[in-house]
């Protein structure tokens, strides 16, 4: 997993004590204008689903700062969504962050919702959600899936650091 940002970014020194953890979570501060920006990036394995949701909260009590955390990445769930989902967006929640990528999106047609998401701090203002669906009409004439994951992107506003 990488992070890249134009503006000078540092590992947070917290490393997840799983291997699963280890693997699938980073965690860096980016220096900003507004100050110092808690930048996550996950990947929660399709079959280790579970494991990672039951992890998750001990690894973000240690990492998200509460007013300045953006977190983001393969979720491999739909939000909202089934059981799974819910539990996911409710350990978020806990950590003091909000998806910011669920739901239905134009954009996306007939296909399957996003299963890669954005959750920020509730203090973190975020606009311009931008969407890039899975099929491509230069792509087999748009009757195929370029990609199993649709692309997301947001703009971040201002925070109180």
């Amino acid at each position: 997993m990488a992070i890249v940002a134009d503006s000078a970014l540092s590992v947070v020194d917290h490393v997840p004590t799983s291997d699963l953890m280890a693997n699938n979570y980073l965690a860096v501060d980016v220096t900003t204008e507004a100050g110092a920006l808690r930048v996550i990036g996950v990947v929660v394995r399709y079959r280790q689903i579970a494991q990672f949701i039951d992890e998750l909260p001990e690894v973000l009590a240690q990492t998200v700062e509460p007013d300045h955390t953006v977190l983001a990445g393969d979720f491999n769930l739909r939000v909202p969504g089934g059981p799974r989902s819910k539990e996911l967006v409710g350990v978020l929640a806990d950590a003091g962050l909000t998806v910011r990528t669920g739901g239905h999106h134009l954009a996306l047609d007939r296909e399957r919702p996003l299963i890669d998401h954005i959750a920020a701090s509730n203090s973190v203002h975020t606009t311009d959600l931008h969407v890039w669906p899975r099929r491509d009409r230069g792509y087999r004439n748009g009757n195929a899936e370029r990609t199993d994951h649709a692309g997301a992107a947001i703009t971040l506003r201002a925070w109180h650091v």
